[in-house]
Formats: C-alpha cells, structure tokens, sequence
C-alpha cells in the first residue's frame, strides 16, 4: 500500500498554520459536497487534503501486468483529482493524495499521517 500526498503543481506556499482536513473524493456529487465542506472547515489558514483511494492491484497478476495495472489505477486518480476547482481566493491551500486498498482505512492513514483534525 502507498500514499501519495502532494501539493497542487500550481501552488508552492508556506506550510498551512491552520487544521488539516481530509476529504475523500471519488468524482461523485457527494464527494464534491464534501470538498466543499472541508474547505469551509479548513478555513482560510487551514489545508484540505483532497484523497482518492484506488482500487488494491491483485499481486498475482505478476510482471508486467502488475505493473501496468498499477500505472493505469494511479494515472485514472491522477485524472480525477485534477478535476477539482480551486477556490478563487485559493484558500484554504488544496492538496492531493492517492492511496490503494479499502476507503475508510485508506482516509484514515492519510488523516494520521497527516494529523488531520477531521475526515469529511
């Protein structure tokens, strides 16, 4: 299992001072709600770490198609996360993160990892 947690290419600031919140995305209406939502909770100082989580690769698949796999996975997250809006103020700061296996564990690593003060 990986994570994958970075800034948005467009945005290189000081660390946030305000909360972190983590916020899973899937593409779905909801999952925009909840971005939204987080951005409010964040607040202007504060940091929303927008995360995916993809599908586990099946390790039977042996090289080179597990490799492939994977690449495919991360490149179909890659794309969805780029669909998110930045704010036009660009606060709270946006960050994104990919990570493989089961959605609820998979919020929480990156919610510990990166001492979030709430997942939305």
């Amino acid at each position: 299992m990986s994570i994958q947690i970075g800034p948005r290419a467009a945005r290189q600031q000081a660390p946030a001072v305000g909360p972190v919140i983590v916020a899973g995305y899937d593409g779905s209406p909801a999952s925009r709600a909840a971005i939204a939502d987080a951005e409010q909770r964040a607040g202007p100082q504060g940091t929303v770490v927008v995360v995916h989580v993809a599908q586990s690769v099946p390790g039977w698949l042996g090289t080179p198609y597990y490799d492939r796999a994977v690449e495919e996975e991360h490149l179909a997250a890659s794309q969805l996360l780029d669909e998110i809006e930045e704010s036009a103020q660009r606060e709270p700061a946006i960050e994104h993160a990919i990570v493989e296996g089961e959605p609820a564990e998979g919020l929480m690593r990156v919610a510990q990892a990166r001492d979030a003060r709430e997942i939305v």
